[in-house]
């Protein structure tokens, strides 16, 4: 049995406190929205105990793996770290990224409480309008990929270290359009972004075509303008107010050349990705073309929609009958106006 010092039995009271906190956060989904609409929701800094764990006794390693059993495993699953166990979690605890970006995170974002609120209401706004989708309980981490969010139906992972600023001097070896969106406020965007697409993927097969991907896309980015609150189309677009000017003042010839080059209706992955993955421009369209200006396109063809079918929920949008419908784009009556 182990002797606890007096300093260690209190940092383990200390501890053990704070995890009955994070038991509560955790259990609030079973309040009613009537009752508390906008509940805050706490990011749980398990980051912070993951760092420690290296330096910590075997009370504390052991209260680590117990309280956070369950995001841990979904963590090493991620990250294919296999188990874990004692051993897998000291290792996980050195490792570099760990080692460097728990610091700067704790410098850098000293109190994320801001973010908390924004958070619980989209939660709110979630449960409202897309009951299916819902944001899981919050856990900090070091994310050791490009990807910030990792999701489940009950436990979100968050990659703090992707939100220390644009101008970061750890983020250099990121292409600046990359850079731009690595700030703390654009994550209740990649929050509610992460939720619907869990909850309400893409179906796709062999038959769907760019429209369809264009449509689904723009859907979501309908979604994050609905669930966030004060949304900001730059911001929920990953642009900057720039490139979101250029883009409506070129919404017509894009549109233009997704016609003439006979795109809109091709089955190729290859022209959905160039349209809407990440990239420094989308070149398919123009030289001078925002990447992913594929995501644009579907979210004025998904406003057109709605215009003309205000009755139309969220949960429609998010839908196989609306983005790969045959008569979405007719029911649309998308026709975007040169400027």
């Amino acid at each position: 049995m182990a002797i606890l010092r007096k300093s260690s039995f209190l940092d383990y009271i200390m501890f053990v406190l704070s995890c009955v906190s994070i038991v509560s956060l955790t259990s609030c989904g079973t309040r009613t929205e009537e009752a508390r609409p906008a509940e805050s929701m706490k990011v749980i800094r398990m980051d912070k105990a993951v760092a420690q764990y290296r330096m910590r006794d075997t009370v504390f390693r052991d209260s680590v793996r117990s309280v956070y059993a369950k995001p841990l495993a979904f963590l090493f699953s991620v990250t294919g770290r296999g188990e874990v166990s004692d051993s897998s979690l000291y290792e996980y605890s050195c490792s570099r990224p760990v080692d460097v970006f728990t610091h700067l995170v704790d410098s850098l974002l000293p109190d994320i409480g801001a973010v908390e609120p924004v958070l619980g209401e989209v939660n709110a706004r979630i449960r409202r309008l897309l009951p299916k989708a819902g944001i899981g309980a919050l856990y900090a981490i070091v994310s050791p990929y490009n990807q910030s969010i990792f999701t489940t139906d009950s436990i979100m992972l968050i990659g703090l270290n992707h939100y220390l600023g644009a101008d970061f001097e750890g983020y250099k070896y990121f292409e600046t359009y990359q850079r731009v969106n690595k700030r703390i406020d654009q994550l209740q965007y990649d929050v509610a972004e992460a939720a619907v697409g869990s909850a309400y993927p893409m179906s796709t097969d062999a038959d769907a075509t760019v429209l369809s991907h264009l449509l689904y896309q723009g859907a979501l980015i309908e979604a994050k303008m609905q669930l966030v609150p004060d949304a900001d189309l730059a911001d929920a677009l990953g642009y900057t107010a720039e490139q979101l000017e250029w883009m409506d003042a070129n919404e017509a010839q894009a549109w233009d050349a997704l016609i003439t080059r006979n795109l809109l209706y091709s089955q190729s992955v290859t022209d959905a990705g160039r349209l809407i993955l990440p990239s420094p421009s989308t070149t398919i369209l123009h030289p001078d073309s925002p990447g992913r200006a594929g995501r644009y396109i579907g979210y004025r063809i998904v406003q057109a929609y709605l215009d003309a079918n205000p009755d139309a929920a969220l949960s429609d949008l998010l839908s196989p009958s609306f983005y790969a419908g045959q008569q979405t784009l007719l029911n649309a009556r998308y026709t975007p106006a040169v400027k």
